[in-house]
């Protein structure tokens, strides 16, 4: 009989391995519980969520063309799978009403930044 393995939960609807690097399982704890609380309250008026990326280790940043100084470095960030604009829109409006002051919007994803180091109160494109 095989052991079952429970993944460590941060929250109610998040784990440990949701928000670690997908190459190698690094995180930052102490940030990755912040932003699991955080996202806990947007889901809570938004939905069940999927988590496309969160923390990134330094290779994995370069190799997803990250920004040298990314968010995701220091587990500060979370990029959330949107599939339809009206998913984009609640979940921006949702990010916003819960005090998410660093938004990127992508036809794929939203990015929701928590990091103090940059500038706050800005919503932002990617190319496409």
């Amino acid at each position: 009989m095989s052991a079952t393995i429970v993944p460590e939960r941060l929250t109610a609807h998040f784990t440990r391995d949701e928000l670690a690097c997908p190459c190698c399982g690094q995180i930052h704890m102490l940030n990755a519980k912040l932003v699991a609380l955080c996202l806990e309250r947007i889901r809570s008026g938004f939905g069940p969520m999927i988590v496309v990326s969160g923390h990134r280790c330094p290779v994995h940043n370069a190799h997803v063309h990250g920004k040298p100084d990314s968010e995701h470095l220091s587990t500060l960030a979370a990029d959330i799978r949107v599939q339809s604009d009206r998913q984009r829109y609640l979940l921006v409006m949702r990010a916003l009403q819960c005090d998410v002051r660093r938004i990127g919007v992508h036809l794929g994803f939203i990015h929701l930044g928590f990091s103090l180091k940059h500038p706050q109160d800005v919503l932002w494109t990617y190319p496409t």
